[in-house]
């Protein structure tokens, strides 16, 4: 929906502009009136105008002086000029401030309409440009951030710090503190720990100081983690929204949280080193109960040296994972149980083992863009694994688990049928967007006929190329209504859809429920 401003300083103008028109009919709503443009200027800044609609001669400040200031403002904003035969002199002014609309009285309903129409295709272009720009954006800076918690050797600072400038952030104080948080929720059987997970850190991002940077992200194991910028560069992570945010969660949610805090560090690639102590501080939880705030620096040498399943053991894994290494993961899950068993955890502590090494492996499916029923077997058989209790069952369950990822990546990995494919996802990721995206467009991204790819994406994927498409499209659907209020026929053409009816109707066929509902 189209937010428009109108401002003349008739009021019988005002009433014939807003009620002439069946605005929602066109996709357009009106958001503010105003009589003047001093009084515009206050309106726009409570209700924030996608279209001006203004005349040219009012009192105080004319739809000019009023156009250049909130082009100023709201560079994407379109501006339709209401002028007079005498005014003219004024419309040609106004190009030189960036307004090339206007309309001259007296008009007909659909001169307007067809102006309307037409400005409403650049706004909707633009408004797709600047949240693509966002999203690439967003990807980058969340690439970036897994990068300095997840890589060993990393870039000098100087390095780290101007690819943070060339995405328009810079630091003050360049000291950095981590936080750890881990939802504790019963089994989710119905998708909505994600959802609740996107929330949470939402409020998070919401809740902390404006002059600070903070950064929240998902690790691979699900958890959230928050990295800040520390003015006072000590180990006192904001201490009172923390403990607001545990409340507040407590209060209203159906699940607790546990916070583990690391140590606070000078320079960019000590962030990794505080993000580990987080991690570590959250494993101590075993110990002394969930639900807390830990600290890392509070945690005794003893108790430190207890945790000894630390992020490290699960970086060392994700290594051997990526190199195909299965040797030397049994080696260390078969370490690690001899190591349960010697200090006769508990089974709190011995659980969150397990199921960690489980996410491990699954987060390592899923970023390599496979599916786990492809590797693992159906989604009720896995669930049962992770159920499992006794230790050494355990242990047989992870130790085939990984095999098995590890055989199928070596078996499809460096195939040329691999590579197509994942080309294939590429372009469509890439392409979603376009309303006459066909398997013929994927298939010559790739070189190959039309039918070759047909057979070869079905017998890789288990999907065919439009039940993909289908799936990227709804994946991104869903996106957008948790994160913006866009109408569903707006949606609808972003994600690559004329019909906003098809669209709601293929959303209730594949997630369950409509798309309202699931907003």
């Amino acid at each position: 929906m189209i937010n428009v401003m109108i401002v003349d300083d008739r009021p019988l103008f005002r009433e014939y502009l807003r009620t002439k028109f069946d605005w929602e009919k066109y996709g357009f709503r009106i958001c503010s009136e105003a009589k003047n443009g001093v009084e515009a200027l206050k309106k726009a800044k409570e209700f924030p105008p996608d279209l001006l609609l203004t005349d040219i001669n009012m009192p105080l400040m004319d739809g000019l002086e009023l156009s250049e200031k909130l082009i100023e403002e709201y560079p994407d904003m379109g501006v339709v000029l209401i002028t007079a035969h005498s005014e003219f002199e004024y419309a040609k002014k106004a190009l030189e401030i960036g307004v090339c609309n206007y309309i001259v009285k007296p008009f007909e309903k659909e001169e307007l309409i067809l102006t309307l129409l037409k400005l409403k295709d650049n706004i909707n272009k633009s408004n797709e440009e600047n949240i693509e720009k966002k999203s690439k954006e967003k990807d980058l800076l969340e690439l970036l951030i897994q990068q300095l918690i997840y890589r060993e050797e990393i870039q000098k600072n100087e390095e780290l710090e101007e690819s943070f400038s060339r995405l328009g952030i810079s630091f003050n104080s360049k000291a950095f503190i981590a936080a750890v948080i881990e939802i504790n929720k019963k089994e989710d059987v119905s998708g909505e720990n994600h959802i609740w997970k996107n929330t949470i850190m939402n409020i998070i991002q919401q809740m902390f100081e404006e002059e600070l940077n903070i950064f929240v992200i998902s690790d691979y194991e699900g958890r959230i983690v928050i990295l800040s910028e520390t003015l006072n560069g000590d180990d006192e992570f904001s201490k009172d929204e923390l403990s607001k945010l545990m409340k507040l969660i407590n209060k209203h949610l159906d699940f607790n949280i546990t916070i583990g805090i690391g140590r606070c560090y000078k320079g960019l690639k000590y962030i990794r080193k505080s993000y580990l102590e987080g991690v570590n501080a959250i494993r101590y939880s075993y110990e002394i109960g969930s639900n807390k705030i830990i600290h890392y620096s509070d945690i005794s040498k003893k108790s430190k040296e207890y945790v000894f399943y630390s992020a490290e053991t699960n970086e060392l894994i994700l290594k051997y994972l990526r190199n195909g290494n299965f040797e030397a993961i049994e080696k260390l899950l078969n370490k690690l149980y001899k190591e349960l068993c010697r200090v006769k955890a508990e089974n709190e502590f011995i659980e969150m083992i397990y199921k960690g090494l489980l996410s491990l492996l699954f987060s390592h499916i899923y970023q390599s863009g496979r599916e786990i029923k492809d590797i693992l077997g159906d989604r009720e058989y896995v669930i049962e694994r992770t159920r499992e209790k006794d230790l050494n069952r355990q242990l047989e369950t992870l130790i085939v688990f990984y095999r098995k990822a590890i055989e199928f990546s070596k078996r499809f990995k460096n195939t040329r049928s691999y590579k197509l494919v994942s080309g294939a996802k590429k372009y469509i990721k890439e392409n979603y967007h376009r309303q006459d995206l066909t398997v013929k467009d994927v298939s010559k991204s790739q070189y190959i006929n039309e039918t070759y790819m047909r057979a070869l994406f079905k017998k890789e994927t288990g999907m065919t190329v439009n039940e993909y498409l289908t799936k990227v499209r709804l994946d991104k659907t869903k996106e957008i209504l948790k994160t913006t209020e866009y109408r569903l026929s707006d949606i609808a053409e972003m994600v690559g859809y004329n019909d906003s009816s098809y669209l709601s109707k293929i959303f209730k066929k594949n997630i369950g429920i409509s798309p309202s509902k699931y907003r």
